[in-house]
Order: structure tokens, then C-alpha cells, then sequence
């Protein structure tokens, strides 16, 4: 059925099995997109930006299926079976439900752009391959027995070139005209935002190449037994790891390897991440078992602390590119705080609780699942006046996912029961058993809250919601 309005990819247990299928919102089915015999635990799929700002995994993991969903209209969905993996590609706008591979082994969707520019590894019949969407077309390209399930892939940010190792380093475009190769062992494949630059490194040699693979120079080198390794990239600067003996240092450097900063010496490995926007570098550190997190600028100097002793932490930005959520741990208990990372100020949103788990974002409202002594709760700030709303609680499960309405004054999201357990006896006396999604999902004004039932016994996979 063609649809150009947001959809919902649910699944649901159907006689012993998981069926996959996209509803409208009023839980109308648009497709069926179809069934897992797995009654295994797989990890739901990373939600993606721009239906959120950040990826974020479901709570719990989800069983038998995974969906990677887009804003236009398009959904993957990796199905297991009796004989293997599937994966299905959904386009709602044409109503076409069409599939991409079938009972492979090891099938993994490794990155994504969207649903027509990502890269999945898989193995059939003990031969690797690696699947290709298509930049230009619906086809996808095979790109064959280069790449294995389990060697590291990096997709460029505009989905036009993979970069895999095996028997080598290979440069491939996603559309299967051209490729190029590096024989040797390379590791931590690094692109940068403008998908201008591919840095890897050999172990004790950092090098640079085009995006395409060509023009490979070396741009920093280190004794042999020693390790350097780019972390992150901007369009200007490059994040690098250096650990020498037991030792590890923190360098930026420009895309031709001239060193701009150092952190300095430090007994643990550093975590570096580029802000978008050109907003910073996040630096994080774990000495003596206790996490310090610093904002740099994009050089890596003029360093300020966010937060420190702390057990673990997330960090992640909103989609301002001006402000930065933390959610910290301390003593097994957390809190959640949000920084202005322009004027220097931060606001404490929740703390000392269980677990605090951040679902979605825009411009006015923070949605973010909190488990408390009293038990799960789904709540909304208001970055406006900094005002915080319970939207729901009593979840036994939790909340796993949230999204937002196009208007961004409604969400759609999940609450989590748990499994059911359904028996029905039989004419003959025998008792049918049959398991069943509890909880449901729900649709919520965020200025009037009153959650409304879309949908019972199924669990949300994935939403196309702005279009």
C-alpha cells in the first residue's frame, strides 16, 4: 500500500513466530514485512539521526528482528530465520516491499546513511560478501568476497565510498565502478565529516589518503613498537591516540600531520570525540577508575571541565550544536545534566536514580526514560523555561523508544511490559502456550499530556515520523 504520511515499524508474535510490519498511526497495516522464527535475544537496531539526535539502543533488547528506519519514507529490516538472514527493504511512498539478501550467515548491518546508501557484511555458504546500497538507484551492488562479516568497515558521510580490510586495504565505491587497493594490515578507519579525507593507521605510522583511497601519504610515525591511531575527525583537525611504552597522549593535528595540542601523558587511553558545528572537542580520560570529561576547542586547547569522578558517563549533543547532555554515574546512582556549552552553564534535570536512559531531542524538549526507587518513568523537559514533565510511568520494562511528531508537540513511544504468556485449551484438551508482547505503544500530546493506546502486544522497532 503506498503511503506518503509517518509510519510505524512493529513487531508482534504470530503463531510461534515474530511478524515484522509497518502501520499508520493509527495502527492501520501498510506491509507486511516478514516473520523471525529466532526465539533468541538480539540487540534492537541503533536508532539513527534525524529521527533522533543521537543513536540510542533499545531497553530492553528486542527479540528476533532489527529496523533502521528514515525520516523519507525508507526502512531496512534484518529478519532471522530457521535458515539464515534476511534483509528486507521498505519504501512506503511506492508501497514496494522488495528483498536485498536471503538465509545468509553472520549478517550484519554495519553503517548507514540511509536506506539507499549503506553497507551490510554477511557469509553464504562460507564465503564472505559485502552488500552496497545504491547511491543513485534502488539497486544495491554486491561487492563480493572482499570483505568478511567481522572486518572493520567505515562508509563515508555521503555513502559514496567503503573502505574495508582484507588481504589488504580496499577502497571501493558504492556504486561497484571503481575500487582500490593497499596490501598491508590497517586498522582504526577514520572519514572525515566532509567525506574528503579516509585516515588509518598501520599501527606505528598514522596516513592520510583521499576519500577514494588514492594520494596515501604518511603523516606521523611512532617506534615500531609503539601505536598511534586516529579517534576522530572535523573537516579542518584530526583527534589522535599515541601510546608509547605504557603511556598513552592525546594529539590534534592538521590533515597534514603538523601537531597543534597535546593532553599529555596518561596511564589509560583517552576518549576524543569532535562536536558538530564546530562547537569543540570532547575529551575524556579514566584514571584511578574515575572518568574527568573536558571540552577543548577544535585545536585541543583551552580545556574545561564538564564533569569528573565519575564511574561512567554518555555525552551527547542536541540538535542545537550549542548544548550538551550528560548523563553521569556516581556511586552505582545517576543524574542527567545539561550543559550550554556557549554561555558556560549547566542545569541539573534529574539525579540520584537507577538508571537514566535519553530517547529524544529537538529544538524545544528533552525526552528521557529515568528508573527510580518507585520504578520506571518517561519524562519531558521544556529547554524553554527548564520545566520537567512526567509523561507516563509503570512500566515494568521501561521505555525504550521515543519519537517525535513532525509539529514537535507530540511523541510517539513504547512502553515496555514484557513478555506474555497466553494459554488457550485446545477441543482436543491439549493447552495451546503462546508468548505475547506486553504494554503497547502510545501517542502523547506534550503540552496536554494523556497518553492514547496505538497499539497493544507489539514492540516499536523503528518510526518514520518528519516528512
Amino acid at each position: 500500500m503506498r503511503s506518503d504520511a509517518p509510519f510505524l515499524v512493529l513487531q508482534a508474535y504470530r503463531e510461534n513466530s515474530l511478524a515484522v510490519y509497518a502501520t499508520d498511526l493509527d495502527g492501520e497495516l501498510l506491509a507486511q514485512l516478514g516473520t523471525s522464527s529466532d526465539q533468541g535475544t538480539h540487540s534492537q537496531a541503533w536508532l539513527q539521526a534525524p529521527n533522533t539526535p543521537w543513536p540510542q539502543s533499545a531497553i530492553p533488547d528486542a527479540k528476533g528482528a532489527s529496523a533502521w528506519v528514515w525520516p523519507d519514507g525508507q526502512a531496512l529490516v534484518a529478519l532471522q530465520g530457521a535458515s539464515g538472514w534476511d534483509l528486507i527493504s521498505y519504501d512506503a511512498e511506492r508501497g514496494r516491499v522488495w528483498q536485498l539478501l536471503q538465509s545468509v550467515q553472520q549478517m550484519k548491518v554495519l553503517a548507514w546513511v540511509s536506506a539507499r546508501e549503506f553497507l551490510a557484511a554477511y557469509e553464504q555458504d562460507g564465503s564472505p560478501g559485502l552488500l552496497a546500497g545504491g547511491v543513485e538507484a534502488d539497486e544495491v551492488v554486491d561487492l563480493g568476497s572482499r570483505a568478511g562479516a567481522r572486518s572493520e568497515v567505515a562508509l563515508s558521510p555521503d555513502g559514496r565510498q567503503a573502505t574495508f580490510q582484507n588481504d589488504g586495504l580496499i577502497v571501493a565505491s558504492t556504486d561497484g565502478r571503481s575500487a582500490n587497493r593497499q596490501p598491508g594490515a590497517f586498522s582504526s578507519l577514520t572519514i572525515s565529516p566532509d567525506s574528503r579525507y579516509l585516515y588509518y593507521s598501520t599501527g606505528h605510522q598514522l596516513i592520510r589518503s583521499d576519500v577514494d583511497g588514492r594520494n596515501a601519504r604518511i603523516i606521523a610515525e611512532v617506534g615500531r613498537n609503539d601505536r598511534i591511531w586516529p579517534m576522530s575527525a572535523s573537516e579542518s583537525y584530526l583527534a589522535v591516540q599515541q601510546q608509547v611504552g605504557g603511556d598513552f597522549d592525546l594529539r590534534v593535528m592538521t590533515p597534514s600531520g603538523e601537531v597543534l595540542s597535546r593532553a599529555g601523558r596518561s596511564s589509560s587511553a583517552y576518549w576524543a570525540h569532535y562536536l558538530p558545528s564546530k562547537q569543540g572537542l570532547l575529551i575524556a580520560v579514566n584514571e584511578n577508575g574515575q572518568w574527568q570529561l573536558d571540552l577543548a576547542d577544535m585545536k585541543g586547547e583551552n580545556r574545561r571541565t564538564l564533569a569528573q569522578d565519575m564511574q561512567d558517563f554518555s555525552a551527547n549533543p542536541m540538535p542545537d550544536n550549542r548544548r550538551l547532555v550528560v548523563a553521569e554515574e556516581r556511586d552505582y546512582r545517576w543524574s542527567l545534566t545539561l550543559h550550554d556549552l556557549q554561555r558556560d552553564e549547566r542545569q541539573v534535570l534529574v539525579q540520584d536514580v537507577h538508571r537514566v536512559w535519553l530517547l529524544a531531542a529537538n529544538a524545544d524538549r528533552l525526552i528521557f526514560a529515568i528508573q527510580g526507587d518507585d520504578g520506571w518513568s518517561l519524562q519531558a523537559t521544556n529547554l524553554v523555561d527548564g520545566q520537567t514533565t512526567e509523561l507516563d510511568a509503570g512500566a515494568s520494562q521501561g521505555y525504550p523508544s521515543a519519537f517525535f511528531m513532525p509539529n514537535g508537540n507530540e511523541i510517539i513511544y513504547e512502553a515496555d511490559e514484557g513478555i506474555g504468556v497466553e494459554q488457550t485449551a485446545l477441543p482436543d484438551g491439549q493447552v495451546l502456550i503462546e508468548e505475547s508482547f506486553a504494554g503497547g505503544i502510545y501517542r502523547v500530546d506534550l503540552q496536554d499530556p494523556a497518553p492514547m493506546l496505538i497499539r497493544a502486544g507489539v514492540n516499536l522497532l523503528g518510526a518514520s515520523l518528519v516528512r
